[in-house]
Formats: structure tokens, sequence, C-alpha cells
């Protein structure tokens, strides 16, 4: 069962306009695990208003639901919503072509945070996250076929591959970047590049 639990700071939260609370978040966690569904969370880092520590929150929250997966990208403001509006009226948008919303871009920058800070974040909750050593020896017990060995060795290199993905050049490029948002404001889909393998699936 997927989930976009998106944040663990009660602030963001409302910013987002969920309608929902931790609480409540924790209790349908809390029902899977009872009836014993696989879970998946997925949460966001970098959204405007938040800090280093709401991200840290997030993080903190995602060990606390303990999904049997989690994912953790940064915020995507997509051109034609209301985000992508707020984020080029403030300067908060760090991108200049259309290319850049790819899913495995940073794209907002605030006086709170960088795009680095957001990409060391999304780096330190996968090696929190999937590092854990209860998360280890719960993924080994579940390791009863070769069929979910290769599973769970896809989403181990899935995982692996999101900690080292950072790139400092490619980042300090895009920040550097002066060039005209007319291709931006006329495209409003995009198509995500990144396919992201969870370590565990229903059968």
């Amino acid at each position: 069962m997927y989930f976009g639990v998106e944040s663990g700071s009660p602030d963001i939260i409302k910013r987002l306009k969920k309608g929902i609370t931790k609480e409540q978040v924790e209790e349908a966690f809390e029902v899977a695990k009872r009836y014993e569904i696989k879970t998946q969370a997925f949460f966001l880092l970098g959204i405007p208003g938040e800090t280093i520590e709401s991200m840290k929150e997030t993080i903190d929250f995602s060990i606390r639901l303990d999904p049997d997966n989690a994912q953790f990208a940064g915020v995507i403001p997509h051109p034609g919503t209301a985000l992508y509006d707020q984020c080029k009226r403030k300067g908060y948008l760090k991108a200049s072509k259309w290319e850049d919303f790819a899913a495995s871009n940073l794209l907002i920058e605030t006086k709170d945070f960088t795009v680095k800070d957001v990409e060391a974040m999304r780096q330190y909750a996968y090696r929190k996250f999937y590092f854990r050593t209860d998360f280890i020896l719960k993924t080994v017990t579940r390791m009863t076929s070769l069929r979910e060995i290769k599973r769970i060795w896809r989403g181990f290199k899935s995982i692996l591959n999101r900690v080292i993905f950072y790139e400092p050049k490619r980042l300090d490029a895009m920040r550097g970047e002066n060039q005209s948002q007319n291709n931006i404001d006329s495209f409003h889909l995009f198509k995500s590049s990144h396919r992201f393998e969870p370590l565990y699936r229903r059968t």
C-alpha cells in the first residue's frame, strides 16, 4: 500500500493543505502492520517554508513509521501549478529550461536552504532509513526465495544509486544559469527518467 506522507512537520503538512495530522498517519501505518499489509511511504524535502530542522523532522518521522519501503524526493514545482507560480514570484526557482524538471533535479532554493542542502538531506535520509540495523535484519529475514533475493538486490542497487547520486558540478551549473524561462512557461508536462525500485513487493 502506498502512502503519500510528504512531511513529518505539522507546519509543513498544513502548508501542503493535506487535511491530515501526524497522528492519523501513524494510526494508518499501525493498522497496516496489524493486518500485515506491506507499505511504501513517500516523503518530500525542500518544500518552500521548510528549514533544515523540519527536514530532519520528516526523516525521523519516516523511521518512526517504519514502512517496508521509503522514497525521499525533492519537491518539483511543475509548470502550470500554484507551487511553480509561487517559486517563480519569490525567486525560489532555480531552473531555466524544461529539461531541468526531471524528477532527479532539485529546483527550489530559499533563504532557509540551498539545493545542496536538500540533496545532502536526501542522501542522509536514505542512509539513516535503510542502513539501520533493525531494517537490515528485517530485510534478511525476508530473503526466503531466489525471487525475493533478486527483488531485494534490485532495491538495494536503486537505494545505493540515490545515496551516491549527488553531482556538485551539475548543481552548481543549475544555480548559475540565467537563461530565459520562456520555454518553461509553455511546458506543462514532464516525464520522469528515474524509476524507484522498492525493496519489497506484494506477491
